[in-house]
């Protein structure tokens, strides 16, 4: 099966990624960030982006086409969220 997973360079998504990967799983990791450990996470393909550039987003989803999503991405500060709402809400 292949799996998109955002966010997949945070703690939690390098242990979904491990697993996905041990299941035999494609995993394609949308994030903005590095990833913890970019050589030992195990996912195929990994690409930097923002994951509200909606064009971009949406490329990588039509030349993956995925089977299943899983959406970690978010944004990790509270006072950030406090006051910036609608990013959080966009994200």
């Amino acid at each position: 099966m292949k799996v998109l997973v955002t966010g997949g360079s945070g703690f939690i998504g390098h242990y979904l990624i491990q697993q996905l990967k041990a299941l035999g799983h494609k995993v394609l990791n949308l994030d903005i960030r590095q990833p913890i450990n970019p050589y030992h996470a195990g996912f195929d393909c990994w690409v930097f982006t923002d994951i509200t550039s909606y064009p971009y987003l949406y490329q990588q989803w039509r030349l993956f086409r995925p089977d299943i999503v899983f959406h970690l991405a978010a944004q990790t500060s509270v006072p950030e969220s406090v006051r910036f709402p609608e990013h959080d809400a966009r994200t």
